[in-house]
């Protein structure tokens, strides 16, 4: 199984984190560091701070994943990661919608992040599916035991 403990998901949730933090600061300094010109990218007229969304999106699931380390925070803490994660899509997702096309670093950041929080939010949807049959079977291990 992917996610077959409670630690496995929290651990996604910094990765996930890691990753969108760092399509952040490519999409804001990736043109002054050159990491736009081998994708043929060139630099845009004015540096919005917009390009910074997808790591404040990281930034929350790196927070929220390094707190569900706690087990007793793990339930609440995974619950707003897979919130954020969620938003982080919906807003991506949205953007590219109503733009209606994806050209240049904001395209690709935009693209990415859909692509990143898409596969998250799917990963905790099954870990949470995967905590619900695990609590089934102990309730019903344990009612046989008492029987």
């Amino acid at each position: 199984m992917l996610f077959r403990g409670s630690c496995c998901v929290p651990v996604a949730s910094v990765v996930f984190g890691l990753l969108l933090i760092a399509l952040g600061v490519w999409g804001y300094w990736g043109g002054d560091w050159g990491l736009w010109e081998p994708l043929g990218f060139s630099p845009p007229e004015k540096l919005s701070g917009t390009a910074l969304i997808p790591a404040y999106v990281g930034a929350a699931l790196v927070v929220l994943g390094l707190l569900a380390f706690k087990e007793t925070l793990l339930k609440h803490a995974m619950h707003g990661a897979s919130m954020v994660g969620l938003l982080g899509l919906v807003a991506a997702l949205g953007r590219i919608l109503m733009t209606g096309s994806i050209k240049g670093v904001g395209g690709a950041s935009l693209l990415t992040m859909t692509l990143l929080c898409a596969v998250f939010v799917a990963l905790c949807i099954y870990s949470f599916l995967q905590a619900r049959r695990r609590r089934r079977a102990a309730s019903v291990v344990s009612s046989n035991t008492a029987s």
